[in-house]
């Protein structure tokens, strides 16, 4: 028991009687008490409530009553004098107990407060609030049990509500000093006695600490649309715009709406077919020259839908673009696949001829006219060969940019006839006119490549003559360009050949494409001549262009800079070209070469093919076998005096390799002149060798003119200087 049920109370002597509760019949001891015994027993507050006092009771008596634990509890009891006291009082502990029920039975805290700040009572509900239990918060301080504070709040609602007479409200969020966090709603009302003076006050207090939670969650969630960059728009039902962040106004304008209250009527519909099937719905658009993915969200609880949009053009023009890589992709391997087919035939079809002319020469029985014609027929189709592989080379270095130019100036008549020449005999035999006509005045002369020039005409010529079966072959020739200054020579050759459809003009300058390339195809080729033409065109400061009309014929047309025509005279008539003056390599005698030469070469073919041309030209030559061989030869010579005076390398050997030797010679100061001979005849394998040590390089398969000019200019010569002839990819060295 309190301290203050254990104060000695005066009163007059007991007298024993029986109390009957709720609960159970007690033994009472009463004993009659004045006023003032009264006043003390009323702030008595605890276990059993205060029961008011019937008017018609003559006296009231303190009571000490044992409960079924045999503990006492003091209580005033009114004493009626007549044996109807026992069902009045009965209803008085009925009602005392309901309203403890209904104090205990809500869920908020109910605390009364006195004047001075201490609490008096308060339920199970508001202890809960605080982490505490009733017992615990009755005779403390409001202030200390509640806020842990150690002196009076200065928001505290119950002062207020004391000092103006009405209630008095707040919330307030805080943190005790034991570290527990609280978030309540409290109303206070002012507790008035009999003379209206405020004698305390209620406090009920909500816990509001998950009411703030959702209004942090909704505070939240309410500032994403707003933070949002991409637009997000909410739609009614009937089309009006409940809401929109700042985002969406840029995509209003976008989509070209004025109207600023309703979504544009395209949406609309998809909007009410979102909120109809109860489903998530998108949509990609394009608008402005923007790509827009549109989710239509509905919201069922409310009727309306949410709408988001999200710029995704980047990832639909990287989208396309992958698209057209895989197509571009898939349309070169399907090229390519083409193009091997293709090669093949080209590369079986000479080797057929060859290998068929080879076994018909072993026999015996040949005259010396069949013997020429096959003999013929090898040549032709070796030569075939190495045109081809030659255009695989020249596509390969202007792929890699490697391509190397040798521009001079040089005249231009002398280019021409070398083209005519090289196709007449094709034109013949097909019965088409060649004919060359001049748009003049023409420079006598231009700053170029001439044979890379003359490449790229004997292409076009080549082909028209090949895709013409009646009519005529022209080639057109015209100056581009004012005199004195940079000018332009323009070559247009035309046919009176198939044509091309207009949507396979592109095709003509892919490399690895052909406009035909299925097995039934008509005409031959690797479709490689027109890609590297074009090419060489533009490396040579122009372009090259096409037009044509199916089953009438095709017009390619070159244009390439003729460098400053400043002191150029220009032509009004074709020039005339002496005959003594053209190249005609039979009649050019072979020079006499002076010097020993050693040829370091593993395949006993190519060793003997090599011996034999040297010996035509008077070269003595020694063989090895590999590179260790060559090196201990090329020692041995120096060591007697008699040193090599240009050594053959080739390139890949057994053992040591010619890269391996010729470095292994320089090493050990070798003086000679060391030239690469290989089959390494890619982009960049001419390079590799000088940087090995070689001062020169020729490339498999060598032609004996391409072998003679490679040693004049290495060995000493008492004869006839060299003539340019075609190196073995087909340039001129």
């Amino acid at each position: 028991m309190s301290d203050k049920r254990k104060r000695p109370i005066e009163r007059p002597p007991a007298k024993t009687l029986r109390h009957k509760t709720k609960r159970n019949l007690c033994t009472a001891t009463t004993t009659p008490v004045d006023d003032a015994a009264k006043t003390e027993v009323c702030e008595l507050v605890g276990e059993l409530p205060s029961l008011p006092i019937e008017p018609e009771m003559p006296k009231e008596e303190i009571v000490s009553v044992a409960d079924s634990g045999g503990e006492n509890n003091i209580c005033r009891l009114p004493v009626a004098p007549t044996s109807s006291r026992w069902p009045a009082n009965e209803a008085l502990w009925e009602s005392e107990e309901r309203y403890r029920a209904l104090v205990e039975g809500v869920d908020v805290g109910i605390t009364f407060i006195d004047s001075a700040l201490n609490i008096v009572t308060a339920n199970r509900k508001q202890a809960e609030i605080v982490q505490s239990t009733p017992g615990e918060l009755i005779g403390k301080k409001c202030y200390r049990a509640y806020e842990g504070r150690d002196e009076v709040c200065p928001h505290c609602p119950g002062l207020k509500a004391m000092a103006s007479g009405c209630p008095a409200e707040i919330e307030r969020i805080g943190q005790t000093d034991d570290g527990r966090v609280f978030a309540v709603h409290v109303k206070a009302s002012p507790v008035f006695d009999q003379d209206g003076k405020a004698t305390g006050f209620v406090e009920v207090v909500e816990d509001i600490r998950q009411r703030k939670q959702r209004e942090r969650e909704m505070a939240w969630l309410a500032k994403l649309p707003g933070a949002n960059p991409n637009p997000v728009v909410s739609v009614a039902r009937d089309g009006a715009i409940l809401y929109r962040n700042e985002a969406s106004r840029g995509l209003w304008q976008t989509w070209g709406c004025h109207e600023e209250g309703t979504l544009p009527p395209q949406w609309h519909q998809l909007a009410l077919n979102s909120l109809r099937s109860g489903s998530v719905q998108q949509i990609e658009c394009e608008c402005g020259g923007r790509v827009f993915l549109l989710t239509f969200a509905p919201m069922l609880d409310t009727g309306c839908v949410n709408l988001y949009a999200l710029d995704v053009t980047d990832r639909a023009r990287a989208e396309e673009a992958l698209q057209r890589a895989k197509e571009a992709a898939e349309a070169a391997n399907c090229a390519k696949s083409e193009f091997l087919a293709n090669m093949s035939h080209e590369i079986r079809t000479p080797m057929t001829a060859i290998l068929g002319f080879s076994d018909l020469l072993q026999s015996t029985d040949l005259s010396r006219q069949e013997r020429c014609e096959f003999l013929e027929g090898i040549h032709r189709n070796g030569k075939a060969l190495l045109d081809l592989i030659s255009d695989i080379l020249d596509l390969s270095r202007i792929e890699a940019d490697r391509l190397t130019l040798e521009k001079v100036d040089c005249p231009v008549q002398p280019i021409i006839d070398d083209v005519l020449s090289a196709v007449k005999v094709r034109a013949e035999q097909k019965g088409l006119s060649l004919k060359v006509e001049h748009r003049f005045p023409l420079p006598e002369k231009i700053y170029t490549d001439p044979g890379r020039l003359r490449q790229i005409l004997v292409n076009m010529v080549g082909n028209a003559v090949k895709f013409t079966e009646h009519g005529e072959v022209c080639l057109t020739l015209r100056c581009l360009g004012e005199a004195g200054k940079a000018a332009q020579m323009q070559f247009a050759v035309s046919d009176t050949g198939i044509g091309i459809p207009a949507d396979q003009i592109d095709k003509l300058f892919q490399p690895f494409t052909q406009v035909d390339g299925s097995a039934s195809r008509r005409y031959g080729g690797t479709g490689l001549g027109l890609a590297i033409s074009k090419r060489l065109a533009k490396a040579l400061g122009g372009d090259m262009e096409v037009t044509s009309e199916p089953g009438k014929g095709s017009t390619f047309t070159v244009t390439i800079d003729a460098g400053s025509l400043k002191g150029v005279r220009m032509l009004q008539t074709p020039p005339v070209v002496p005959a003594e003056s053209r190249e005609s390599l039979p009649d050019v005698q072979p020079p006499i070469l002076e010097g020993r030469l050693l040829l370091v070469e593993d395949d006993p073919d190519i060793q003997r093919i090599v011996r034999l041309l040297l010996r035509k030209m008077n070269v003595e030559v020694n063989v090895a076998s590999d590179g260790r061989m060559g090196c201990d030869m090329a020692v041995k010579s120096r060591d007697e005096g008699k040193p090599y005076a240009l050594i053959l390398m080739d390139i890949q050997m057994p053992g040591m390799n010619g890269y391996e030797a010729t470095r292994w010679l320089r090493q050990h100061d070798w003086p000679g002149h060391i030239v690469a001979l290989t089959a390494h005849a890619m982009v960049g394998d001419r390079e590799k060798c000088l940087a090995a040590g070689c001062d020169d390089y020729i490339a498999k398969p060598m032609i004996a003119a391409g072998l003679r000019n490679l040693l004049t200019r290495h060995l000493e010569q008492t004869a006839v200087p060299a003539i340019d002839v075609p190196h073995a990819d087909g340039v001129p060295h």
